[in-house]
């Protein structure tokens, strides 16, 4: 198959891609990739993630899009404008990319589009493999082009569970209704205490105070210019004023000091440690934002206030909101006017992150939530969860998703039957592939070798393009 690839940058995954060639299962027609040397995998174009995600550089080719494909795709703008905007408040932003504004991404966007349909088009592409789900603005605008030009799409999703991935054709197969779903591995029978800990991957948070003082540090123009004199000065004699454009660009990362300070001031004013006893409360623990849990997985929910405002209409008067901050969260999606709409909210109390979510877990009413893990280590805790987004545990008992219109009452009297959960768990794990695609998650699974996770890799991927 003539195959568009996104991701697949690590030396695993190209070995992958490789031996599928090899294998003649896919012919590689283009690949977005990040490989800082020239990879082994040849393919017949390419563009590289900095100057196709950051600098927006690329060339339309013929093959004008029919003006109905860009109606069709009307919808999905604003939800890539959210996506892209990951870029302009990245930790640490190009001068360039923070000058964007919307118009730039409004028109960005159809050229997006163009481009993306004069490459299916020109390459007759009829696969296009995301070793991750679209989540950061290109990548999501060449998926639902595939998707308009009904070119067949895989996508690649790393679970919780160690060693298990998900290598389904849609973002919402994600929910995991598909009866028809073939079993694929061995079945899950899960320890509750093992799941209800901290993950590997929250495991060390750089908190907001800490990201401040790298920035004063380094990125104010005083810190930057005394940092960068020497190189400057060269730059000045020499008369390279292009390199010296390159050196200031790369400060960026200033501009985010003055919104850090406000975030920080405006989080210790309104968060509290204090929680009364006596209340009776819903659990809402924020996402980080830009992240693949709202932007991609919110569905409709990508605005995180939106759940929370209409949960406020879904709980009686005297049921408040206890809404915890992310520990990683720093000032991007948290404007002053976050804070002010916020609280505009009844019944809103702003926790702060340091606060236990187990404990916050056992004692709510039940636990809400877009798409994260809380929603899942709730109904471990027996607590049922309302869920807004996708999410892989959508099936389980005690879950509840806001489109089927639950109920206060009908939510807080539903009893989770433990033996049943475990045997839902394990139902739901058996339709997962053992493999990893995220090395990160390596850290996850201490039996991992390497050629054979590889093996399985290619083995999972031959299967489901040849479905």
């Amino acid at each position: 198959m003539n195959a568009a690839i996104h991701g697949f940058s690590s030396p695993l995954l190209i070995n992958v891609l490789i031996e599928l060639k090899k294998q003649k299962i896919i012919d590689p027609k283009y690949w977005i990739h990040d490989c800082s040397e020239t990879p082994k995998l040849k393919c017949e174009k390419t563009d590289l993630y900095y100057d196709l995600y950051i600098q927006n550089k690329f060339k339309i080719e013929d093959n004008n899009p029919p003006l109905d494909l860009f109606d069709e795709l009307e919808p999905c703008r604003f939800r890539f404008m959210v996506m892209n905007s990951r870029h302009q408040i990245h930790k640490y932003p190009l001068e360039c990319v923070v000058t964007r504004n919307i118009y730039d991404d409004y028109h960005l966007y159809y050229r997006l589009i163009h481009y993306f349909y004069s490459i299916l088009k020109s390459k007759k592409i009829n696969l296009v493999i995301f070793n991750n789900f679209p989540h950061e603005g290109p990548d999501y605008v060449l998926y639902i082009v595939a998707k308009a030009l009904k070119v067949k799409t895989l996508l690649l999703y790393q679970t919780i569970f160690p060693n298990k991935c998900l290598c389904i054709n849609n973002i919402e197969d994600i929910e995991m209704s598909d009866k028809n779903m073939p079993i694929v591995s061995k079945p899950i029978d899960i320890n509750i205490d093992t799941f209800l800990q901290k993950p590997f991957y929250m495991k060390k948070t750089i908190s907001a105070e800490t990201q401040l003082d790298e920035l004063k540090n380094n990125y104010t123009f005083k810190e930057y210019i005394k940092k960068h004199k020497w190189k400057l000065i060269k730059f000045m004699i020499l008369g390279e004023y292009k390199a010296i454009s390159s050196v200031l660009n790369n400060r960026g990362p200033g501009s985010r000091i003055t919104k850090l300070k406000k975030y920080i001031e405006l989080y210790k004013k309104y968060a509290t440690k204090k929680i009364n006893k006596n209340d009776k409360y819903v659990y809402f623990p924020l996402h980080l934002q830009p992240e693949l849990s709202t932007d991609t997985l919110g569905d409709k929910y990508y605005d995180q206030l939106r759940p929370i405002e209409e949960l406020s209409g879904l709980i009686p008067e005297n049921v408040k909101i206890y809404v915890k901050e992310n520990p990683y969260q720093w000032e991007s999606h948290r404007p002053i006017d976050f804070f002010d709409r916020l609280f505009q909210i009844k019944n809103v109390v702003l926790l702060d992150h340091e606060i236990d979510s187990i404990s916050l877990i056992k004692n709510a009413e039940f636990t809400a939530t877009i798409s994260g893990t809380a929603g899942w280590e709730s109904i471990l805790l027996k607590k049922p969860a309302l869920i807004f987004g996708l999410a892989w545990y959508k099936p389980l008992p005690g879950i509840f998703h806001i489109r089927n219109n639950p109920t206060y009452e009908s939510i807080t009297t539903t009893k989770i039957d433990l033996n049943l959960l475990k045997k839902e768990i394990a139902s739901i794990t058996s339709k997962f592939f053992d493999g990893i695609f995220y090395e990160a998650y390596t850290a996850n699974y201490s039996s991992y070798n390497e050629s054979n996770n590889q093996k399985a890799l290619i083995d999972i991927l031959r299967k489901k393009i040849q479905q």
